[in-house]
């Protein structure tokens, strides 16, 4: 990805604003790469207003799989979750804003844990989902440049 294509996530653990990464951390990606001519900040503001009413909650992970074209093991997510309302929320909101989507989003939407170097999840672990995040691509790493908290 390029410098200023944003992501948007829920990570398995809390992070805030300014950390970043080279490696992602466990997540569950919402809104994969987008980018347009809005700032992460006006981006923010109108997911925090339209996911208004969704509360933090409960996530149970899933059996282990492959996703076919990428053979990348994942958990899947046990449903239901309101994942797959703040995913059609998120993704209103994106489209509204005039980001260009520049990852095919799945249809329909299975939120999944992909495994990641040395860490991975198993099935029936548990975290809570209480924010979501704005991912920015800067260069070779990656920052958090927003959250949303559920509420």
């Amino acid at each position: 990805m390029r410098p200023s294509d944003l992501l948007i996530c829920c990570f398995v653990r809390p992070y805030a604003p300014g950390d970043t990464f080279k490696e992602w951390p466990l997540h569950v990606t919402i809104i994969p790469w987008i980018n347009g001519d809005r700032s992460p900040e006006e981006l923010a503001q109108a997911l925090a207003e339209a996911l208004t009413g969704i509360k933090p909650f409960e996530v149970v992970v899933g059996p282990e799989a492959w996703r076919n074209r990428q053979r990348r093991l994942v958990n899947l997510i046990v449903e239901p979750t309101p994942f797959t309302e703040v995913y059609e929320i998120a993704k209103k909101v994106v489209g509204q804003l005039g980001f260009r989507f520049l990852t095919k989003l799945h249809s329909p939407f299975k939120p999944h844990i992909s495994a990641q170097k040395g860490e991975r999840l198993h099935e029936g672990d548990t975290f809570i989902c209480n924010a979501v995040y704005i991912i920015e691509q800067k260069g070779s790493y990656k920052e958090i440049v927003g959250k949303v908290r559920l509420s």
